[in-house]
């Protein structure tokens, strides 16, 4: 997929999640809007991107989620790679370097910008 294909998923996926939201039985009238939600949808549709590349290419890689790492969690684990997603703010040298206490898989960061 190209970063422009993922990025639209991630906006559709995004839609859905807020008009779906609107659908609960305690909905009072009020968008729903907070940062969590936006978090949650990017990392769902970057694992699902993952999962349909690697099934589209026949790998059969575990993946899981939450992967615990030298006391924190990182994001997923694909096979022996982590990946700690971001749909926004800067990851830099100080956010890597809380991953590097554990000798196990080395972190990958990955983002969309727009």
């Amino acid at each position: 997929m190209t970063e422009a294909e993922v990025r639209d998923r991630y906006h559709d996926a995004l839609k859905e999640a807020a008009r779906r939201l609107k659908e609960l039985s305690v909905f009072c009238g009020r968008d729903p809007a907070f940062s969590g939600l936006s978090g949650w949808v990017f990392e769902k549709t970057i694992q699902k991107c993952i999962r349909d590349s690697l099934t589209s290419c026949g790998a059969a890689l575990a993946i899981d989620e939450q992967f615990p790492l030298g006391g924190r969690k990182a994001d997923l684990r694909v096979g022996r790679v982590v990946v700690e997603i971001k749909s926004a703010g800067l990851f830099g040298q100080l956010d890597i370097a809380k991953y590097r206490t554990s000798p196990r898989p080395v972190p990958l960061a990955c983002g969309l910008f727009s």
